[in-house]
């Protein structure tokens, strides 16, 4: 059968052991996700109780490398997590189309005579059962089982203006009964679902649209700064800190931020420079960074004092609660979004790196946080006492900006 658009859609189609699956890529550099049917994952599909330990994961045919899966607790849908694939384009998240005639198409792999093979089926949209997750599909065009074997776990997708939609994962395909050839039906769940999984493993955002959450969630404000023909982004929170509105930047300033200001040396890629915070930096070269980015901005940008940073911890995260927001006892750096945001909308604001205070005394400088090879019985100490440090750098030492 031939396949509309086929150089589109085999990007992003998969194989998924003896099934399918559809790529859509997280708002990460980091890896990609895989959406399928959960019981493409298992040996015995009906009971889902022998879980496949090496998983046949192809793209137009090119391995393509596991990390991790997530599954639904009660559905048949599931997420796994893969290397990063560099592909041009990921379908966006969609819904059913209120047009006349509602049609759409399904794309899987069939095994055919054990060609995994891109195939394509037109399906006609006909209801939504109450609970809004099951969408039926009706006078899909197929002949028999051995026209379908594989493809479930597949994508049905609507093209409008040039742009796929992702509409639903498949993951039951069977007829009416005493059903013609063109009664076949199809069985998927909603796109939307999928934040079912989302949310329970706090994992993250499938697309901008669910970003936009986060952003309306915390009042996030953006700032574009273009720089010699770069644009730096800086995003802060409103918070009140002793009866004042003052925005706080979301992460400690990034690499890539700091580097438009100053070039520095890096271990890590271009792409990587915007996860991880700057350290290496002393507090002269922090003051430096806020004063530079204040005369572009005109605005007051400047580091927290120590008794903001006091006052925004003892206030807004109860200490029970600050080890589901620190980054500590590690190896090594971790990147400024390895973990999730606390009540505030800030990131590692307590663990990852110290990060420089504006005030200290004598020829020191106030340090606040704890690094991310700390242990967290160190935060005591750090309510306790203004701790102050030389000016000089360190490997675990950077900023963030307030204003």
């Amino acid at each position: 059968m031939s396949v509309p658009n086929q150089d589109k859609y085999e990007k992003f189609i998969v194989v998924v052991n003896e099934g399918s699956g559809v790529i859509f890529q997280p708002i990460t550099e980091e890896y990609s996700y895989i959406l399928t049917a959960k019981h493409t994952l298992y040996e015995d599909k009906e009971t889902m109780e022998k879980p496949i330990g090496n998983h046949k994961l192809e793209v137009k045919g090119s391995n393509v490398e596991f990390i991790e899966k997530y599954e639904h607790d009660t559905l048949d849908i599931a997420i796994v997590k893969i290397k990063r694939l560099n592909i041009a384009i990921t379908p966006i998240m969609g819904k059913l189309d209120d047009n006349n005639e509602k049609k759409y198409d399904f794309f899987g792999h069939p095994n055919r005579d054990n060609d995994d093979s891109l195939d394509n089926f037109k399906v006609i949209a006909n209801k939504t059962k109450d609970d809004k997750k099951i969408m039926i599909f009706d006078e899909c065009d197929y002949s028999g089982q051995e026209a379908i074997s594989g493809a479930s776990g597949g994508g049905i997708f609507r093209e409008l203006d040039d742009k796929i939609y992702l509409i639903a994962i498949e993951f039951e395909m069977n007829a009416k009964q005493n059903s013609k050839r063109r009664d076949r039906r199809i069985k998927a769940y909603s796109i939307k679902v999928f934040d079912e999984i989302i949310k329970k493993y706090d994992l993250v955002y499938l697309d901008e649209e669910r970003n936009k959450f986060f952003m309306q969630k915390y009042k996030v404000k953006t700032i574009p700064v273009e720089i010699n023909g770069k644009i730096l982004n800086v995003k802060t929170v409103p918070v009140k800190i002793d009866g004042k509105i003052l925005n706080v930047s979301i992460y400690p300033v990034t690499y890539t931020e700091y580097e438009l200001f100053s070039k520095v040396n890096c271990q890590y890629t271009d792409k990587e420079k915007s996860l991880y915070p700057i350290t290496d930096i002393s507090w002269d070269e922090a003051y430096e960074y806020c004063l530079w980015l204040g005369n572009i901005t005109n605005k007051d940008i400047r580091m927290l004092s120590s008794e903001e940073w006091n006052s925004l911890i003892k206030k807004y995260i109860p200490k029970d609660k600050i080890i589901d927001y620190n980054i500590s006892s590690c190896d090594s750096l971790q990147k400024i979004n390895n973990i999730k945001e606390d009540n505030l909308g800030l990131y590692n604001i307590i663990g990852n790196i110290k990060e420089w205070c504006r005030d200290g005394e004598g020829d020191k400088r106030y340090i606040k946080g704890i690094v991310f090879s700390d242990n967290l019985n160190k935060i005591d100490k750090l309510f306790k006492n203004k701790m102050t440090h030389k000016y000089t750098s360190k490997n675990n030492r950077g900023f963030r900006i307030i204003f």
